[in-house]
Parts: structure tokens; sequence; C-alpha cells
């Protein structure tokens, strides 16, 4: 009896967290997905926005309807299960963002930088950088800079993994031998318990003249250095006018 409880509590609780995910993804035709609520959860530490999720599902539809040549209705959208399509691959890439930070990949600010100023939308009227533009498109958009940067950071560093699997990047002939010696070396010793009884010879006793005649030997090992600084302190003092 404890056991269907147990079930039922489990059912239930999956179907809530289903109707809240649901509840954030309805209307988008209409509103957008905009409003006060910005996230539709985490995947590790990772943020799923709803940003995100909206530009994934406006992907899907628009390759969808281009397929068929004709607009689709939000209710045929859910039917062939685009929201959930969209809902997987911003799953899947928050997931490979999570494990690109876990193994500490990134990209530097020069390349982020660099990036930046190339994109078409940001620039003036001269084809050059322009940081009001800048500014003023980021804002149509609803982002920050720290944001849109942090995003771009993690394009790139996402799809330079993407591409590194993809690709087969040949290991090189020198890394591959270090790697199987370090697996196929041994460390071998050998070992054997000494008692009192096996030592021939005790410690053994210097006299007065051995040690002085050592210690001539080798002095640096009984020298100390020292250095002394000799200063003076100069200084005014002024009396207080009465």
């Amino acid at each position: 009896m404890a056991t269907k409880k147990k079930s039922g509590a489990s059912k239930f609780a999956a179907y809530v967290i289903i109707g809240l995910l649901m509840f954030g993804m309805i209307g988008f035709g209409a509103a957008g997905l905009n409003g006060t609520q910005r996230n539709l959860g985490t995947v590790g530490e990772k943020n799923v926005t709803i940003s995100s999720y909206n530009d994934a599902l406006q992907s899907e539809i628009r390759r969808f309807q281009e397929q068929i040549g004709r607009v689709l209705t939000q209710q045929e959208v859910q039917a062939i299960g685009l929201d959930q399509q969209a809902l997987n691959r911003v799953i899947n890439t928050r997931a490979l963002d999570q494990l690109v930070t876990d193994l500490g990949l990134s990209v530097g600010d020069e390349r982020v930088r660099s990036q930046v100023i190339e994109i078409p939308a940001f620039q003036g009227l001269d084809g050059q950088f322009d940081r009001l533009t800048y500014t003023e498109a980021l804002q149509r958009y609803d982002l920050n800079e720290a944001d849109f940067e942090t995003s771009l950071r993690e394009d790139t560093i996402r799809n330079a993994v993407q591409q590194a699997v993809l690709s087969s990047i040949e290991m090189p002939s020198t890394y591959s031998q270090v790697i199987a010696s370090y697996i196929s070396e041994t460390r071998d010793f050998s070992w054997a318990r000494l008692q009192q009884d096996d030592l021939v010879t005790g410690t053994p006793v210097f006299t007065e003249a051995e040690l002085v005649k050592f210690h001539l030997e080798n002095p640096l090992l009984f020298w100390k250095l020292r250095k002394t600084i000799t200063y003076i302190w100069i200084g005014l003092l002024y009396w207080p006018r009465i």
C-alpha cells in the first residue's frame, strides 16, 4: 500500500512539473513568451531561458512551414511536437554548455571582443564598431552586454568542441606514445625487513681530530650567512610657537 502511495505521489509531482512547464510555453504565438519569467529551468548550473526556447521554437516552426508551404496553427505545432523538439534542443545545448564548463574550457576576452566588433548590426555608418549602436541593439532584444557576451562565449567554445568531435581530430603520435608508455609502465621494487641482529657494526664513533678535519674540509656545511645594516635616522623637529 505504501508503494502505491509513493508511486502516486511521484506521478502527481511529475504532472505538476509538466503542467508548470507547459503553462510557461502556452501562448508562444500571441505573447512571444515575454513576461517577468525569464527561465524555464536549469541544466546543472546553466539556465534554460525562455528567449532561447522561443528562438528554437520559431526556428523549428519556420523550417517545417517551408517544407509544407503554409503557416501552422498553434494546435498543429503542439500536435506535431515541434514545441518538444525545440525544448529538447535547448536542453541538449545547455547540457553541452555545462559539460564544457565542467571541463574548464573557455575562450578569451580578446576572441569575444573580435567577434562582437565584426557583427554588422553593431557597426555604424562608417562600417566600424559603434558602442552606442551596440547598446541600443541589445536593448531592443531586452539584453545586456554581460549576458550577450557570455552567450557569445558559450556559443564559441561549444561550436569548437562540436567541431572537434565531428571532425575526429587525429591525436599526435608523440602524445599517443607518451600515454601508452604511461599506461604500460610498471613500478618494481624489492624489500627486506632488517632487525638489530642483522647489523654488522654499530654507529661509528669519531675522534676529536676526525671531527675537526671534517669541519675544515666542509666549511660550507657550517656557515650561516648574516648581514649587518647600519643606518642613521635624520628627522626635523618643529617647535610650536607660543
